[in-house]
C-alpha cells in the first residue's frame, strides 16, 4: 500500500491525513513532516515535495520532524511502514526520526540530506543495506543503534566528511579516522585510529572483529551486547576502553590484552586509578561484560601510554 506522491499536497487532499506538516519561517519558510498518530501510514510511504497548508502557501517539506524524546519520534511508534522514499527537498533527518520502525526494510537517503540525528533509525532491525549520500556533514550518536540485519554500509566516495574506506562496511569520519558506526559485516581498517561510543551496539550479528593495530581507544559502548562475540584481542596501542564499552556480550569469553599498566576508574578524564591485572584472558572478558559478581564493566579502563 502506498501513502502519497511526489506532488503538492493541500490541506484539503485525502492523503495528508497520513501526516502532519508544521510550518517554520526560517530560511524563506518550510514544512517538516511527521506521521499523523491518530491514522498513522504503512506499507511503502513516499513524502511529499512541497505542501500547502492553506495560510503559508506552497513550500518545500526540508525535515523529517526533530524531536526532543523519543515518544515524539516522527515515525514513532510504526512497525508496519515498509519503505520509505524521500524527496530531494529533505535537508535533515530529526532525532528519533524512525525509532523502532522494526518492519522498515528499505530506505533511500536523497543527496539533498546534510545531517542524520541523534537514535534516527534506532532498532530498524529489519535494514539490510545504509548509503550515506555525499552532503551528509553530520550524524548523531546512535543514529543506527540496533539495526541488526545491517549487511552493507557504504558512503558516497563524494562525501568529503566521512567514508567507507577499503569497502569497509562502516562510517569512517576522514578527519580523525574514527569509525563511527559499523555493522555485524564490518572490517576496520588499519587506517582506524579509534572507534566512536555505541558503534556496533546491539549488532547482535556480529561474531567476530578484528581491531587493527592503528586503534587507540575503544568508545563508551562501542559493543555493548554484541551477544554473538566470543573473543577479542585488544591491540598494543589501546590506552582507553570507554565505560561499557562490552557490556552485556554475553557470549564474550576471552579478551586478550598484552599490555601492562592498566587501572579502571570511574572517571572519564582520570589520569590514575585502581590497578588490574589483564594476564587472564578469561578473567579479562568476565569483568568486562558484566557488573555484577566483581564485574568492571561499568568502568573505564586505562593505562598511560608509554
Amino acid at each position: 500500500e502506498y501513502h502519497g506522491t511526489y506532488n503538492v499536497y493541500t490541506r484539503t487532499a485525502t492523503d495528508p491525513t497520513y501526516f502532519t506538516f508544521s510550518y517554520n519561517s526560517g530560511n524563506g519558510g518550510y514544512y517538516t513532516v511527521k506521521q499523523n498518530t491518530s491514522n498513522k501510514p504503512t506499507g511503502v510511504i513516499v513524502i511529499p515535495r512541497q505542501y500547502n497548508n492553506g495560510t503559508n502557501g506552497i513550500k518545500d517539506v526540508k525535515a523529517i520532524y526533530n524531536a526532543t524524546s523519543y515518544s515524539s519520534g516522527a515515525f514513532y511508534p510504526n512497525n508496519n511502514i515498509t519503505a520509505v522514499y524521500m524527496p530531494n527537498t529533505i535537508t535533515s533527518i530529526g532525532r528519533y526520526a524512525f525509532l523502532y520502525c522494526d518492519g522498515l526494510t528499505s530506505i533511500t537517503i536523497p543527496n539533498s540530506v546534510t545531517s542524520i540525528g541523534d537514535f534516527a533509525f534506532l532498532h530498524c532491525s529489519g535494514l539490510t543495506s545504509i548509503t550515506i549520500p555525499n552532503r551528509v556533514t553530520s550524524i548523531g550518536d546512535d543514529a543506527f543503534n540496533g539495526c541488526s540485519g545491517l549487511t552493507s554500509i557504504v558512503v558516497d566516495s563524494g562525501n568529503t566528511k566521512y567514508d567507507s574506506r577499503d569497502n569497509c562496511n562502516a562510517i569512517i569520519e576522514k578527519s580523525t579516522n574514527t569509525l563511527i558506526q559499523g555493522c555485524k559485516n564490518t572490517t576496520i581498517p588499519d587506517s582506524v585510529t579509534s572507534i566512536r561510543r555505541y558503534a556496533f551496539i546491539n549488532c547482535s550479528g556480529l561474531t567476530s572483529i578484528t581491531i587493527p593495530n592503528s586503534v587507540t581507544s575503544i568508545g563508551d559502548f562501542a559493543f555493548e551486547n554484541c551477544t554473538g562475540l566470543t573473543s577479542i584481542t585488544i591491540p598494543n596501542r589501546v590506552t582507553s576502553i570507554g565505560a561499557a564499552a562490552f557490556n552485556r556480550c554475553t557470549g564474550l569469553t576471552s579478551v586478550t590484552i598484552n599490555t601492562s599498566g592498566w587501572y579502571y576508574t570511574s572517571s572519564a578524564t582520570a589520569t590514575s586509578g585502581t590497578a588490574i591485572d589483564v594476564t587472564n584472558a578469561s578473567t579479562n572478558a568476565s569483568k568486562l561484560k558484566t557488573s555484577s559478581n566483581g564485574g568492571l564493566a561499568n568502568y573505564y579502563w586505562k593505562r598511560n601510554a608509554s
